[in-house]
């Protein structure tokens, strides 16, 4: 990673949480690039955090992912998301449309599946599995078909998915992909059988990882 993602981002902003509200302090717009970015801190014994209204020992403090200081969070499933994103940070994703294999990485653009989303006029894609690498064949094959059936039963046209844990040759997942404009079914559906994550692609062919915790705050 270059100096500059690592550099850290200074505005000037009065941060509604803090009792000093004179107080400057430094952003990773790495974490957060929607907004104005996410707080960053020196250390994980920062003054600063005491500084925080509420209490401290409700929230969870971790090293930035971009190397930018440390950050806090109120999310009561943290760790959860965290070991389900370092898990599945180097995975390959096959998918089976059109007759075409298209193999995608995490984070990274598919410029052809892009431009396949744009004629295809699709804006929400959705990567799902039921697989277990725990259990065995027989029970796999079983809930891979209750996820086609599931899918089916509400008008979505599932693609065939392999997911490689190890450059294709370790463990492989298998699911189905398909246009969704509205995820809470599946959502049910996976956190009825102990799957608390998704993949998904955005309108420009990026490849993400989401957690679908019950509860948690954001």
């Amino acid at each position: 990673m270059d100096d500059k993602k690592k550099k850290l981002h200074v505005e000037k902003y009065k941060y509604k949480n803090f009792k000093n509200k004179d107080f400057i302090p430094n952003r990773c717009t790495e974490c957060n690039t929607k907004k104005i970015g996410k707080i960053s801190y020196k250390s994980r014994d920062d003054k600063r955090i005491k500084s925080l209204n509420g209490n401290k020992e409700s929230l969870d403090i971790y090293p930035c992912p971009f190397g930018n200081g440390w950050h806090v969070t109120s999310d009561k499933n943290f760790k959860e998301r965290s070991e389900i994103k370092n898990k599945y940070k180097n995975i390959e994703l096959a998918l089976y449309i059109d007759d075409k294999r298209h193999l995608f990485h995490l984070n990274k653009k598919n410029y052809a599946f892009s431009q396949l989303l744009k004629y295809k006029n699709i804006t929400n894609f959705m990567f799902v599995t039921l697989w277990d690498e725990n259990q065995n064949n027989a029970r796999n094959l079983q809930y891979l078909n209750i996820l086609k059936k599931f899918l089916l039963k509400y008008n979505y046209e599932p693609y065939e998915i392999e997911i490689y844990q190890n450059n294709q040759s370790d463990i492989t997942l298998y699911g189905y992909a398909f246009t969704n404009d509205n995820s809470k079914k599946v959502n049910e559906l996976l956190s009825q059988n102990n799957i608390y994550y998704y993949f998904y692609m955005t309108n420009n062919g990026i490849l993400k990882i989401s957690s679908n915790f019950p509860e948690s705050k954001a």
